[in-house]
């Protein structure tokens, strides 16, 4: 088991099931509309699968990304029928062993989600009310996504229960996980190609492409509430979030208690950095707090499905078009075609030819590589595998260069290594040169200038959160695996527009 962990990234690491609620609420908005007269797109063991509910989740994952080529456009699609099957399967599956939600469970879901107070009280009025306003068809689809909803839960627990872990899996696991490797590298991006002339012109005649809608950035401290919890211990987590309230108007600041909380692995408390998001993309909730709020100022008590939130918002931006230097080098690498990708391949094989003919990686690095890591001869620093936080490396400047130059930004600061490089340096011996290595970010090659065994203060200080981290990764392993067993015998038939659109 623990051999996969190595080619696995962020994607691979997911939880499956979100993913499948995305695709939920997705097909739900598709029926609210109507029902569709377009042809199926695809079929699932005989079922068929609207271009409605595809095209729903295709559009809510390109939205607020103008710098897609074409072959991250056939990526996301990709992932998007991928998700259908999963959640069709797993569905189907349930259904077969009987693990469907209740109605019991979908009434009481449906009533808690919706219908509680901040004390936890059901409001019984405000429940009635909407039984009579809310038109039975519109009521009818919700009940239909929490049922869905908890029957994934269901066979996901039910498929990845009973894991036993031994210490020494454990140790083996933190060992391969929290391994470190200093690596330099060499990056020749094809975008770097492209003229400048050529990107502007397109900047200038595709106005709409760069604008932003408004946004906003900040973080946020939850006290999560569970849905099987009583009203006395909602009441006490609620208490939680007000006594930091208290000690944010005894004059605390919101950074201090907020760095505190990041470090908290109880899970009574989860501090999140908030990207830039705009409206729609938070729980009305939360979204009509946020955008009434001053910046700079914590905000009040916010309660959502999800438990009591204080949140903190460091910037909030109109309605713009983003500049062309906060554009230009992702316009540049979405405009590059096959001469400019021919041009850097041709640049880092004749580097690497020189590298093998005793010229110095780091004169080089100086002289051609794209990435900001070329000024230093090309060291980039430490990496692990997979998922990189500032807990292991409060350098975040240098974190973030290792994401923009060898991988993803992801969530709160996390960085994921690109898979690719992810695979090769890990192999590498200590002062040994990569062949070249093809990223999502270009042309790489890279030396490993050391090998770190894992740092046995973060085993002492992080134990219970690496235990929670092994146990996610073989549960989605596990999942991952049945999934894969159930599309073996399943019967998928894709239509040929679909199939056009996967080429």
């Amino acid at each position: 088991m623990l051999s996969k962990f190595r080619n696995m990234t962020k994607w691979g690491i997911l939880i499956i099931v979100a993913v499948f609620i995305i695709a939920i609420f997705a097909d739900w908005g598709a029926k609210m509309t109507g029902l569709s007269i377009t042809p199926y797109a695809m079929k699932i063991n005989g079922e068929k699968i609207l271009f409605d509910q595809i095209d729903g989740i295709e559009s809510s994952r390109m939205e607020n990304k103008s710098d897609l080529t074409d072959t991250d456009r056939r990526k996301i699609y990709s992932g998007v029928l991928d998700d259908i099957v999963r959640e069709h399967l797993s569905l189907e599956a349930a259904q077969k062993i009987g693990m469907l939600a209740t109605e019991q469970e979908v009434v009481t879901q449906t009533r808690d989600r919706l219908f509680r107070n901040e004390q936890g009280q059901l409001e019984a009025e405000r429940y009635k009310r909407a039984r009579r306003e809310v038109s039975s068809a519109e009521w009818s689809h919700y009940e239909d996504m929490i049922r869905n909803d908890i029957t994934l839960w269901k066979i996901f627990n039910f498929v990845t229960g009973g894991i036993e872990v031994t210490p020494a899996e454990l140790r083996d696991y933190f060992n391969l996980r929290y391994q470190r490797a200093t690596l330099s590298h060499i990056l020749i991006r094809p975008g770097d190609f492209v003229p400048i002339e050529k990107a502007k012109t397109y900047y200038e005649t595709h106005p709409d492409s760069f604008m932003i809608d408004e946004r906003i950035k900040g973080r946020h401290i939850l006290f999560p509430v569970r849905n099987n919890m009583t009203p006395a211990e909602k009441l006490e987590v609620r208490s939680r979030a007000e006594a930091l309230l208290i000690r944010l108007q005894s004059g605390e600041k919101f950074g201090n208690i907020f760095s505190s909380a990041l470090k908290d692995t109880s899970g009574a408390v989860i501090a999140q950095e908030l990207d830039w998001f705009q409206k729609g993309q938070m729980v009305p909730e939360f979204e009509t707090v946020a955008f009434h709020w001053p910046v700079n100022t914590p905000t009040k008590i916010i309660e959502t499905q999800f438990g009591y939130h204080v949140a903190y918002f460091d910037a909030h931006e109109a309605r713009h078009r983003q500049s062309f230097d906060d554009v230009s080098d992702g316009l540049k690498a979405a405009l590059a075609g096959d001469s400019e990708i021919n041009k850097a391949k041709r640049l880092i094989e004749d580097i690497a030819k020189r590298i093998k003919n005793g010229e110095s990686f780091e004169e080089l690095a100086r002289k051609y590589s794209s990435a900001k890591s070329g000024a230093r001869g090309g060291l980039v620093g430490n990496v692990i595998p997979g998922e990189m936080t500032s807990d292991l490396y409060p350098d975040t400047n240098t974190l973030k260069m290792v994401g923009l130059e060898m991988g993803t930004l992801g969530e709160n600061g996390k960085v994921y290594i690109d898979p690719e490089i992810n695979r090769v340096i890990f192999d590498l011996e200590a002062s040994k040169i990569s062949d070249v290595i093809v990223s999502s970010h270009g042309f790489h090659i890279v030396r490993l200038e050391a090998r770190k065994p894992a740092d046995p203060k973060v085993w002492e200080t992080q134990i219970f959160s690496v235990e929670n981290e092994y146990r996610e990764f073989l549960k989605n392993q596990i999942y991952q695996d049945w999934i894969t067993e159930l599309r073996k015998k399943a019967n998928i038939e894709y239509t040929e527009s679909i199939r056009k659109r996967l080429e």
